[in-house]
């Protein structure tokens, strides 16, 4: 079973996939054609990246997993949504949030962004955020894992003025990297404090940093012989002018200093 759900049930009526659906997917995949059970498509409209500035268009041999629609909450206004994945390369899946306005005889897409950011990716439906009455961030997780180092990587992913946009990200690391190297860094909580005269409620955000003890065996010269547990915390706040929020105290600096060099 895989490890997220990819549709975020707190904002979602959910649907097996129909002709409409399929209208929906073909305004992302214009040349979409009905394989048996799958889809496929030679192609995409122009579509952003959660990462990089401007647009890509892709083509491939593409095969869309087919997928139900959700609903995403934007100024009090609700859009219709779509988590498209892909086999578009070796390095991992295409995996495209689009945004489509639903109201009128003929569907349009709003808005399409890879948001794509390791291996394995998806929308974890307990974590979404409810910025203001009228506005959610979905939260989406990926990460991935090699020999000595796991990665993780947290967007939260709010619909405004029409585009997706990552308004908060955190960036996590663990380690089993021998000696004085075992660490593990894990999400304590992330969640919302009220913010009444301000356009969206704060973010309170604690990370927790685990120190791992050497293991006798391993024979390390100074060995790190007691576990240690530290947290970083503090309170993210909207900031207009960078369309994202941004943190208000330093209680994260320290653990970027960690990660800095680890990355």
């Amino acid at each position: 079973m895989s490890r997220y759900i990819q549709l975020p049930l707190l904002l979602l009526a959910a649907s097996l996939l129909h002709a409409g659906n399929e209208n929906l997917i073909r305004l992302v995949f214009p040349g979409l054609e009905p394989k048996g059970e799958t889809l496929t498509a030679g192609a995409t409209v122009p579509i952003r990246s959660i990462s990089e500035e401007g647009e890509n268009e892709y083509e491939d041999d593409f095969t869309i997993e087919p997928s139900p629609t959700f609903q995403v909450l934007s100024g009090g206004k609700s859009y219709t949504a779509m988590l498209l994945v892909t086999n578009h390369n070796e390095m991992g899946d295409l995996l495209v949030l689009a945004a489509f306005d639903t109201s009128g005889k003929e569907p349009k897409l709003l808005d399409a962004i890879d948001v794509r950011q390791d291996r394995s990716c998806g929308l974890s439906p307990k974590s979404a955020l409810q910025l203001n009455k009228g506005t959610t961030a979905l939260a989406l997780e990926c990460y991935h894992h090699n020999s000595s180092q796991g990665y993780a990587a947290y967007s939260y992913i709010a619909f405004l003025d029409g585009k997706f946009v990552p308004v908060l990200q955190l960036w996590l690391l663990s380690s089993n990297g021998g000696c004085g190297g075992m660490f593990n860094e894990s999400v304590e909580y992330v969640r919302m404090v009220p913010a009444p005269a301000e356009k969206f409620n704060r973010i309170a955000v604690s990370v927790k940093l685990e120190k791992h003890a050497d293991e006798p065996a391993m024979e390390c010269g100074k060995p790190v012989k007691a576990s240690s547990t530290r947290y970083f915390r503090t309170t993210f706040r909207w900031d207009a002018k960078t369309n994202q929020f941004q943190p208000m105290t330093t209680g994260m600096d320290g653990l970027d200093a960690w990660n800095k060099d680890r990355y």
